[in-house]
C-alpha cells in the first residue's frame, strides 16, 4: 500500500470481519481505509482534524472514534457507512492537546487523555460514545502531560 511520504501513519485498526483496516495519518490529518484482500486504499482520504491518533470502533462498527493531538484536545466521530465526519467534540480548553483514548468494554464510554503546555494542567475525560458528549473530567492536581489510558474492568480493590 503506497500512502505517500511523510504522512506519519500513527495507528491501524482492523474491522472484526478482517475485511478493512482504518489508518490514522498524523501529518495529513486524515483517516484512510484499506481493503485487506487487495491491500489497496479505498476511497479518498477523510480529513478529521489535527494529528489523528487513537482509533476506536463502536461495538456495531458504525462509528469510528479518533483522538486528535491538536489544540484544543478533541475527538472526531466518523460515520463508517458514509465515511463522513459526523462530529468533533472539544475535550478541554484551548491550550490543551489531545493524546490517546480507550473505550469501555461495552463501547458506551470513551476515556481520553489530554495535556497542556508547561505550567498548565492535563487530565482525563469520560465521554458518552452514543450521545457524543462529555460526562466527566478529571484534571490532574499537578502540571503534567498524561499520555495514555487503558480500560480494564473488574480491577477495583484487587492487589
Amino acid at each position: 500500500v503506497a500512502i505517500g511520504t511523510n504522512t506519519a501513519p500513527s495507528e491501524v485498526l482492523p474491522t472484526r470481519d478482517g475485511e478493512t483496516l482504518y489508518v490514522s495519518l498524523r501529518n495529513e490529518g486524515t483517516i484512510r481505509t484499506i481493503d485487506i484482500d487487495s491491500f489497496t486504499v479505498v476511497g479518498t482520504p477523510l480529513p478529521v482534524g489535527t494529528q489523528p491518533e487513537s482509533l476506536i470502533l463502536t461495538p456495531g462498527e458504525r462509528t469510528l472514534i479518533v483522538s486528535l493531538r491538536g489544540s484544543p484536545a478533541r475527538l472526531a466521530f466518523v460515520d463508517t457507512r458514509t465515511m463522513q465526519l459526523a462530529k468533533t467534540l472539544d475535550l478541554a480548553a484551548t491550550g490543551t492537546f489531545g493524546n490517546l483514548a480507550a473505550a469501555s468494554d461495552d463501547g458506551r464510554h470513551i476515556y481520553a487523555t489530554f495535556d497542556a503546555t508547561a505550567g498548565s494542567f492535563g487530565g482525563l475525560v469520560k465521554v458518552d460514545a452514543i450521545r457524543r458528549t462529555i460526562i466527566d473530567t478529571f484534571v490532574y492536581a499537578e502540571t503534567g502531560r498524561p499520555h495514555g489510558v487503558t480500560f480494564v474492568r473488574g480491577q477495583r480493590g484487587r492487589r
